[in-house]
Formats: C-alpha cells, sequence, structure tokens
C-alpha cells in the first residue's frame, strides 16, 4: 500500500516537473507572441462589442424616426380627411341654400292671414314640432372621428349604424364614401369596390363622385384587376379632364406602365 502511495506521488511530481520544464523552455519571444495573442484576442471582442453596441443604438434610431414619420402619416390623413369633409360640406350646404330661396311671382303671391291668438288656446313651440339633430350630425361627426383617428372597424360600424338611422340626411352621401374609404384602407377591396360604385349610383349629384370612380380605379388595382383599373382610371382622365383626380388616375397608370401591367 505505501509502495503504491509512494508510486503516485513520483508520477504526479514528474508530471509537475515536465510541465515546468516545457513552460521554462518556452524563449522570451515566444512568451511575447502569446502575450500579443492574447491581446489582440481581447481587443477584437471589445471591437464586436463596440460594433454591436453601435448597430443596436441605429436600429433603435431607425425605429423611432419610422415610428414619428407613421405618426406624421397619420395626422397628415387626419387633416385630410377632415378639410376635405369640411369642402364638401361647405359644397352641399352651398346647392341647400340655393334651392331653399325660391323665386315668388308677384301674380301668384298669396298673403297669409294672420290668425288671432286664441285666449287660453296652448303654444305649440315650431321647435318641438321638428326632430332635435334630423340629420344626425353628431352620430356621423362620431363615425368620422373614429375614421380620421384610424379606427376603421368602429368608423365601418358607426357609419352603418348613422345610415340606417338617417336615411334621409344631407350627409348620406359624405357616409356612404367614407365607409368605402374606410373599408379600402382596411384591405377589404372587394367590399371597398361595392361600397365605392354605390355613389355612382345612388348620389350621381354628390360631390365624391371623381374621387369614388377614382378610388373604384384603385381598387381594381389592389385587386389585380388590371384590365378594369386601367379602363376606369383612363375613363377618369377623359370625362374630368385638368383635374386632380385625373392627374391621380395619370400617375396610376403610369405606375402600372412601369410594372408591366
Amino acid at each position: 500500500m505505501k509502495a503504491k502511495y509512494l508510486s503516485v506521488t513520483l508520477f504526479v511530481a514528474c508530471a509537475g516537473a515536465m510541465q515546468l520544464a516545457r513552460a521554462e523552455s518556452l524563449t522570451l519571444e515566444q512568451r511575447v507572441m502569446r502575450t500579443e495573442n492574447l491581446l489582440i484576442n481581447q481587443v477584437e471582442q471589445t471591437q464586436k462589442l463596440e460594433q454591436m453596441r453601435t448597430e443596436l443604438t441605429d436600429m433603435r434610431e431607425m425605429m423611432e424616426k419610422q415610428t414619428y414619420e407613421m405618426e406624421q402619416i397619420k395626422q397628415r390623413q387626419r387633416n385630410l380627411y377632415q378639410d376635405m369633409d369640411r369642402r364638401l360640406s361647405e359644397v352641399e350646404s352651398g346647392k341647400q341654400a340655393e334651392s331653399a330661396v325660391a323665386p315668388i311671382a308677384p301674380s301668384t303671391a298669396v298673403l297669409t292671414p294672420v290668425i288671432p291668438a286664441v285666449v287660453g288656446a296652448p303654444a305649440v313651440a315650431a321647435m318641438d314640432a321638428a326632430p332635435a339633430d334630423p340629420d344626425g350630425k353628431l352620430a356621423y361627426d362620431k363615425a368620422f372621428g373614429l375614421l380620421k383617428d384610424g379606427r376603421y372597424a368602429p368608423a365601418i360600424t358607426e357609419f352603418r349604424n348613422f345610415m340606417q338611422l338617417y336615411p334621409q340626411s344631407k350627409f348620406m352621401d359624405n357616409a356612404q364614401y367614407w365607409l368605402a374609404e374606410a373599408c379600402y384602407v382596411s384591405r377589404d377591396y372587394p367590399v371597398a369596390l361595392k361600397e365605392f360604385q354605390k355613389i355612382l349610383t345612388l348620389y350621381k349629384d354628390s360631390g365624391k363622385l371623381q374621387g369614388a370612380e377614382l378610388k373604384i380605379g384603385y381598387t381594381y388595382y389592389e385587386m389585380q384587376d388590371w384590365a378594369k383599373a386601367r379602363a376606369t382610371l383612363e375613363s377618369v382622365m377623359s370625362r374630368y379632364p385638368n383635374t386632380t383626380v385625373a392627374a391621380k388616375a395619370d400617375e396610376r397608370l403610369q405606375r402600372m406602365k412601369r410594372e408591366g401591367h
């Protein structure tokens, strides 16, 4: 037993001596080279870490920039919707004001007799006989506000509700157009197409007519129905020359040409 223990001790001592001898056998130049290699590896690792930090910083800045640009696009879209709706509402109000002022010929004018009030008769206010909001302006504004905020699904629901509750409203053509627009930006192109086409059939005197026909061409483009898209856009250019919609139709036709459609 003692002999075996002594043999193991001698073996370990010999191995240590051999390693010491190997270490001592390295020349000064070899030791310097090994140290330099270690330093080079450390420098390379440090450079890689710095590169990764730089790339992460660039990615973070890029994401922040894209987020800012998206917010700017949404804001411009809100402003565009609001401005377009305001202009069309002014046009509609002007038409209604013109139709309300009807000249009366002198020969046919009739004086309305003044009926004296009966003492004790209940007075009926004119405001009580008419609905408080016959055109559903509040409901329309609610739906349009959702559209401006990019909340397309609830906007679609609110526009449909409005159209059911106020079928005689002066905002019906506007609601129909913005309903179609909400479906379009939601990429529900088949439904958007049907809703835009309703403008052409139901509201032929609407200020939305030109925009609806242009959007029909856009929708056919998104559905990759190139023949109908081209025919619709060419029709817009022919029917509405020297207008904004004609210029936009031409831009989309040129894009289709570049894409080989």
